[in-house]
C-alpha cells in the first residue's frame, strides 16, 4: 500500500500547491475495512509533512464517542 498511498500524496500534493482555496475530500477504503482508518492516517501524516497547515483529521478534534448500544441490552 506504501507506494499506492505515495502515488495519492503526490497528486493531492498538486491540486493543494495549485490553489490556496481548494478544499480535498479524500475516502478511505479498503477490503478489510478496520484497516481504512489506519490507511486514512498514513496519507494524512505524509501529506501533513508537505503541508503543514492541513486541518486535523475530523477524529482528532471530535468529542468521545457515545458508547455503542449492545444489540441485547
Amino acid at each position: 500500500t506504501d507506494p499506492f498511498l505515495e502515488e495519492w500524496v503526490d497528486t493531492l500534493d498538486t491540486w493543494l500547491a495549485a490553489s490556496d482555496d481548494l478544499r480535498v475530500y479524500f475516502f478511505s477504503h479498503c477490503p478489510v475495512e478496520e484497516r481504512s482508518p489506519v490507511y486514512a492516517r498514513q496519507l494524512h501524516d505524509q501529506l501533513e509533512a508537505r503541508h503543514p497547515w492541513l486541518p486535523a483529521l475530523p477524529w482528532d478534534t471530535a468529542p468521545t464517542p457515545p458508547k455503542q448500544l449492545g444489540l441485547f441490552g
